[in-house]
């Protein structure tokens, strides 16, 4: 071995040393870069020297065989997991202290807002009621002040749907901008996998360009959910659900395309064809904040909307038919008169026709019999019925199924004024809700509704349709009773046997029935997705038909018959509770809305839709057809046992006024401490995987001194070693072969 070869061992330390320290600076220069990765110079010896005589091997020096790239990709992994959920809960958190803003009584019960409107609204019926009773000349006032509160009323609940309207344009808004960003980060990937697999190729590592792949890839993974497979070639292949976004050094963007039908709010399409139409790949989006905007748009904020939409629904419909029944019997009218017009918190409003509250009907006559061919005219207080609605069920009401009598229609006669030889006949008792209430033959049904009424107006009201033949729905003209829970009716006749000729009307003709409503017409856009598997729209009723041939939902049927067709993941069964005993009725992809109703009718002896309201309705009713024989209304319970047929009609069941709203505040008020709690919760596991990540990749000061130390050290020994061998080959080459005294001599 030669001192040359001494001299080269030496200067491969020099190099592989400075190479060190140059990663060293290289570390500490990036120290505050965000994803930088700490790196490390791994050292190897060189190929040895095999050396014949004496046998073995000598070694040639060392060298930088790799610069490692300190991370670990399984937490980075678990960090990308973690990050969807933190994009998708920080839309969702932000999104419902948006909401508590439009409901300010979830922080403060007292603040002004739907709720105080609500109580006004109530508490000038009230109002107007009492001044019924003492001053019933005077209640100009009272009438104007009803009017008033039922304004600001109709008003706040328009402005908080749209409020509401507003919230999921400004999401969608945000979806658009969300959708940008990705593709900036689709494009950036694609570009560094290019760069990283031309430099993999040449055999190299590209360390700083994997850190800022890794970054990219966080970032991305915080606003969708996507699937990362590693190649072998050093690139990474994306994908969401087999929908490719990244293959290679390609790219597929993401647009925003139409929602179906009419709807304002756009989709999610993927540019996956090139030349061809975006492919709509929104029900893959879960995660992310792109998810959360999805989410928090078409679920979130649609479902409070739903809410507020039923709220104000219910309320229109129970109003007026309390209303409709105070005014359906005065011959000046052409049609009885609503309260409220509009059918949804968007177009709720006061009837012009109310007149600023001057055709506020408080009180009206009722006909409770007759003296001689004179009919006997009392006052009911209809304020007093409308100022304990506020306790009432909003969608569930005992009404009779009779539209041939009227209120002034004797009970227990043909509807004829009664011979004196009849008097006593029919005579019989009804029990509400426990409450017995006596009737006679020589009540009119008006008389009926005025004791009902005097019994306890808190737990349960009367009214009668008369209709006057000029209703915009003959259907309506009955008796309805309206109650604070659902009602036990019993029908009980003396012992005289009642009059059962063909011609005649007993009480037990009207078919009394408790009914449950639902709250349409209530339509919203992308009504077949999510909680929705029908729509109601103006007649006739628009339903979705499952097409089996082209694998998707049409709406090219319109009649009750047709096909409902909710996605096949949200089947279900139907829970019926009717007269102490259950039953269940199932539906399914391929199920006719008819199939449905007609099933619990079977069960019930009730159901259907009725076009003019485009509202469907379940119930109970009498079905004994003996007139000697006691029969009642027994309670019925529908639910949804696990799946959405009923969300999508939205049936409400033993639901009150009252209590609906504060249903509404308590359920935004656990969403939102909910979201905030999930999203610590992730954000916190975030921070714990970064933290573990920081500890391994994060680059340290003071160890990359000592670490440079250390190389300084070693290349200072090599230079010595250096400083040695050319004194030895000083020593060689100066003093070997120096001319000698002795040599001349010679």
């Amino acid at each position: 071995m030669s001192l040359i070869m001494g001299i080269e061992t030496a200067i491969r330390s020099l190099r592989a040393h400075t190479f060190a320290l140059d990663t060293i600076d290289h570390n500490i220069a990036n120290k505050n870069t965000v994803g930088y990765s700490r790196q490390v110079a791994i050292f190897a010896t060189t190929e040895p020297m095999t050396n014949v005589t004496p046998p073995g091997q000598i070694g040639t020096g060392v060298k930088v065989s790799d610069i490692e790239r300190i991370r670990d990709l399984y937490l980075d992994r678990q960090i990308r997991s973690e990050l969807q959920n933190v994009g998708k809960w920080e839309i969702l958190q932000r999104t419902f202290e948006n909401l508590k803003a439009l409901f300010p009584e979830v922080d403060d019960p007292t603040a002004p807002g739907l709720k105080t409107q609500i109580e006004a609204f109530w508490d000038a019926w009230k109002a107007l009621a009492d001044k019924v009773d003492t001053d019933p000349l005077n209640i100009t006032a009272e009438k104007t002040d009803v009017y008033n509160r039922a304004y600001e009323l109709s008003n706040l609940l328009n402005n908080r749907a749209s409020g509401l309207i507003n919230l999921q344009q400004d999401l969608n808004n945000e979806m658009r901008t969300t959708i940008q960003n990705i593709n900036t980060y689709l494009k950036l990937i694609a570009e560094l996998n290019k760069q990283i697999v031309n430099i993999y190729s040449i055999g190299q590592k590209p360390n700083d360009l994997l850190d800022k792949r890794t970054q990219a890839l966080a970032e991305l993974s915080k606003l969708m959910n996507l699937n990362i497979e590693t190649r072998s070639d050093g690139s990474v292949f994306l994908h969401v659900h087999g929908h490719t976004l990244v293959d290679g050094s390609k790219f597929n963007s993401l647009t925003y395309i139409a929602g179906k039908k009419d709807s304002k709010f756009e989709r999610i399409g993927l540019f996956e064809y090139q030349g061809a139409r975006p492919v709509d790949i929104t029900d893959k989006i879960y995660e992310g904040r792109l998810g959360g905007i999805l989410n928090a748009r078409d679920e979130v904020v649609s479902w409070y909307r739903t809410q507020l939409d039923t709220f104000a629904n219910s309320l229109i419909t129970v109003v007026n038919k309390i209303h409709r029944g105070a005014t359906s019997s005065d011959p000046n009218l052409a049609f009885p008169m609503d309260f409220f017009t509009g059918t949804r918190a968007t177009d709720i409003n006061v009837n012009i026709q109310l007149n600023k509250g001057m055709n506020i009907t408080a009180q009206a006559d009722i006909i409770t019999g007759y003296m001689g061919a004179t009919p006997i005219t009392e006052k009911m207080n209809i304020a007093k019925i409308m100022a304990n609605i506020n306790n009432k069920l909003m969608n569930s009401w005992v009404q009779s199924n009779n539209q041939t009598i009227y209120s002034y229609t004797y009970i227990g006669t043909n509807g004829s004024l009664p011979a004196a030889n009849q008097l006593g006949l029919g005579n019989g008792q009804i029990i509400v809700g426990g409450v017995t209430i006596p009737y006679y033959s020589t009540d009119t049904m008006g008389a009926l509704v005025n004791r009902i009424n005097s019994i306890n107006p808190e737990k349960f009201v009367a009214i009668y349709i008369d209709s006057n033949n000029n209703t915009k729905d003959p259907s309506e003209r009955g008796l309805y009773i309206f109650s604070n829970e659902a009602l036990t009716i019993e029908e009980l006749g003396d012992t005289t046997p009642l009059i059962t000729n063909a011609g005649n009307m007993s009480l037990r003709r009207l078919n009394l029935e408790e009914r449950i409503y639902s709250a349409a017409p209530i339509n919203y856009e992308n009504a077949i997705e999510g909680n929705q598997i029908l729509e109601f729209t103006a007649v006739p009723l628009t339903f979705y038909t499952w097409d089996s041939q082209k694998n998707k939902f049409d709406i090219e049927a319109k009649d009750p018959g047709s096909f409902v067709g909710p996605p096949p993941e949200y089947l279900g069964t139907v829970n019926i509770i009717y007269r102490g005993n259950q039953y269940e009725v199932e539906w399914g992809t391929i199920q006719p809305i008819a199939a449905t109703r007609s099933a619990i009718i079977a069960i019930t002896g009730s159901g259907s839709f009725v076009p003019e309201s485009q509202k469907f309705f379940f119930g109970s009713r009498v079905v004994s057809s003996n007139a000697n024989q006691d029969h009642s209304l027994a309670p019925f319970f529908i639910s949804d046992k696990d799946g959405n047929l009923l969300q999508s009609i939205k049936l409400l069941t033993n639901t009150r006024f009252e209590d609906y709203y504060d249903s509404i505040l308590n359920a935004l008020q656990g969403e939102d401490n909910s979201a905030e709690n999930i999203l610590a919760e992730y954000q916190a596991a975030v921070d714990q995987l970064q933290s573990l990540q920081d500890n391994i990749t994060k680059v340290d000061e003071e160890q990359e001194l000592m670490l440079a130390k250390q190389y300084q050290r070693a290349y200072d020994a090599s230079v010595r070693v250096m400083a040695v061998i050319d004194e030895m080959l000083n020593m060689l080459i100066n003093r070997t072969a120096t001319q000698s005294s002795n040599w001349t001599e010679i």
